[in-house]
């Protein structure tokens, strides 16, 4: 089975330097929405027989696009769902961005995974939603079918290094985790590998 973990199109959040992963009104921008279109084009010959997206609007929004030029149903998941920053939703101001980057840091560069901004989620938060929806799709799909996952880029560096053999956090801390990104996954008798990296080999 092949998992190909997208991240969403631009949104009005990205271009606006907003926190946003509770579901505010930033939907795509015009740009966002270009790329993903674009994206449907580069994937209509993968043969893709499903696509799961988080509840957030950006990921819904770009997950929908791809179904209708695939002629797919979207099946929206809350395993792919970014996790929650607390007290710094809403905003972007320095401090804000300063204090989101901190926790962060803390999970990729020491594997602290108990920080978490004051009201957010820690690491362990969007692990335990994030694993078991990785192990429900390997026992609800067939070994021949291509998956598409539209998600975030914040639980994806996060957890790609849990559930991918071959990607660790040194990897993560300097990995591309553009919008509209496709990382390429297959699952092997030992479990799953990475493939592909935003056109990169691995």
């Amino acid at each position: 089975m092949t998992l190909l973990f997208v991240r969403h199109g631009e949104s009005l959040a990205n271009a606006l330097r907003i926190v946003s992963n509770r579901d505010f009104p930033h939907p795509l921008t015009a740009l966002g929405t270009q790329r993903a279109e674009q994206l449907a084009g580069e994937l209509k010959d993968r043969q893709i027989s499903k696509i799961y997206s988080s509840p957030i609007l950006r990921a819904k929004q770009t997950a929908e696009i791809l179904a209708r030029r695939l002629s797919l149903i979207v099946e929206v998941a809350d395993g792919l769902r970014e996790y929650d920053c607390g007290d710094l939703e809403g905003f972007g101001d320095e401090e804000t961005w300063k204090r989101h980057s901190e926790v962060i840091n803390a999970w990729l560069y020491n594997q602290d995974f108990d920080v978490r901004s004051p009201g957010g989620e820690s690491f362990h938060d969007i692990e335990r939603r994030f694993v078991p929806f990785i192990d429900y799709l390997r026992g609800r799909h067939d070994d021949g079918e291509t998956i598409l996952l539209v998600g975030h880029g914040g639980t994806y560096r996060a957890m790609l290094p849990i559930v991918c053999e071959n990607i660790s956090y040194e990897f993560i801390q300097t990995a591309p985790m553009n919008n509209s990104i496709v990382i390429e996954t297959v699952w092997t008798p030992t479990g799953l590998v990475c493939l592909n990296w935003d056109g990169a080999s691995i």
